[in-house]
């Protein structure tokens, strides 16, 4: 499979779910522009990036600190850190969910990561 690198402060949408999983070691497949795992019997849509169900789990297993701050220009920018919470680990994001979820991808994966080639277009330089 070919795949891009792309920097983990920089991961959204489909890419950043991938990178979670990854990240997280869930068994999970790319289809039609979306990322599944095995649920109950059936497959089940997984979007930790956009789902408090799927994300507030990892937040509870890696010990992710989440908070916000007001930046100079008056936007809100949500942070997020692993243990070891230092600022090297910090990860900005639109959301809480996003912040977390790049937290956990660099505590596991590090600063930039592999994605597939397929899921490119998804990835926030591409469009």
């Amino acid at each position: 499979m070919k795949t891009i690198t792309v920097a983990t402060k920089e991961l959204e949408g489909i890419s950043l779910d991938w990178a979670v999983a990854i990240a997280t070691k869930q068994a999970v497949w790319c289809e039609q522009g979306m990322i599944f795992q095995h649920g109950d019997g059936f497959p089940e849509y997984y979007q930790p990036s956009a789902n408090w169900n799927q994300a507030g789990k990892l937040i509870e297993q890696y010990n992710v600190w989440l908070s916000s701050q007001d930046k100079e220009s008056g936007n809100r920018v949500n942070i997020a850190s692993c243990s070891p919470h230092v600022d090297a680990a910090i990860q900005q994001g639109q959301t809480a969910l996003i912040a977390a979820c790049r937290a956990i991808v660099m505590m596991a994966l590090g600063a930039c990561v592999e994605i597939p080639d397929l899921i490119k277009g998804r990835y926030a330089s591409d469009k």
